[in-house]
């Protein structure tokens, strides 16, 4: 199942092309052109990559932690006040954090927006920012020069996801002053990815599936060392080096049918199963894999915790993982 709205990083689209402000550096206090200091009666936002960190996309900040559940992106906003003929009367820069964290048992993402006050100069219209997320969901946040710091929570749902990839989250803002007037806002997608599936199970869970996991298979006193071995002789799927792939669970069984299980034909001995390397349920198991016989009992163990591994990270066909044995 597949929905992409974009693989790479995607820019910010604000407002107007012409949003251009001063550095905060350069944001002294901000007098009318006529003299003396208007209130402001209008603001405006932007959005960009913050000059203090490493930027993976140009047009947007950075993914600063990412891991199969969660992910956390890095921007600059910068809040503009004008007053009513259009002049700049302040202008405020702020952190802009945006955190997601996701469920592989449940089809919803909890989302958390912070702004954190950089620098501040001239005359502030406050009030609050109320951002809504697509999928549903909105939080306000206070902004202001007396906020240093404002944070707001909610919750939203994804679309099924009918393959690899993911979606990205459109959130849009508006700035509602403390008369309750709405006058500007933005709208901006946020670079980290979310992926819901009902294909691991009928109930539908999210992840985050730019990132690729690894199942643990440490601790297995006869399967473990084979791995150890096969991997060594050039079979895929050891961290760091090329992963595995998983596969429908029709062409698993014809890897079983096919692979190198043949060579261990039944009657086995009492307690021995045969277990394979690649999988038999990834691309990369079949004919070419490697196999040995095993307690049944550990190779059951290792079955359903592969199973598991499956499902808490919802890995689909198509997917990557690793396999770490040391």
């Amino acid at each position: 199942m597949k929905i992409r709205t974009r693989s790479n990083f995607l820019a910010v689209a604000l407002i107007a092309a012409s949003l251009l402000f001063a550095a905060p550096s350069q944001a002294a206090p901000l007098p009318h052109p006529e003299g003396g200091q208007s209130a402001p009666v209008s603001a405006r936002i932007s959005i960009s990559p913050p000059v203090h960190a490493h930027v993976r996309n140009q047009s947007i900040g950075p993914v600063f932690c990412a891991s199969r559940i969660a992910t956390c992106t890095d921007s600059q906003l910068t809040y503009t006040s004008l007053d009513d003929k259009g002049e700049v009367t302040g202008v405020t820069v702020y952190d802009d954090r945006v955190s997601q964290t996701t469920s592989p048992t449940g089809g919803s993402v909890q989302l958390k927006y912070e702004l954190e006050r950089i620098s501040t100069a001239g005359n502030i219209l406050s009030g609050n920012l109320v951002v809504s997320v697509g999928g549903g969901g909105s939080m306000s946040l206070l902004i202001s020069p007396a906020a240093v710091y404002s944070v707001g929570t909610t919750s939203y749902v994804p679309p099924i996801s009918p393959g690899v990839d993911g979606t990205h989250a459109t959130l849009t803002g508006e700035i509602e002053p403390f008369d309750g007037t709405a006058i500007s806002g933005f709208t901006f997608i946020d670079p980290s990815v979310v992926r819901c599936d009902t294909t691991v199970r009928a109930t539908a869970g999210c992840v985050n599936p730019e990132v690729t996991p690894t199942f643990d298979m440490t601790g297995y006193p006869n399967i473990t060392p084979n791995v150890v071995r096969y991997q060594a002789a050039g079979q895929p799927g050891a961290p760091g080096g090329v992963p595995l792939t998983k596969i429908p669970g029709e062409e698993s069984d014809a890897n079983r049918a096919d692979g190198p299980c043949k060579a261990f034909p039944s009657p086995r001995p009492d307690g021995e199963q045969c277990d394979e390397y690649p999988f038999a349920s990834t691309l990369e198991g079949g004919p070419t894999a490697l196999a040995d016989l095993v307690p049944a009992t550990e190779n059951r163990s290792q079955g359903g915790n592969i199973n598991n591994f499956y499902f808490q990270n919802r890995v689909v066909p198509g997917d990557k993982f690793f396999v770490k044995v040391q």
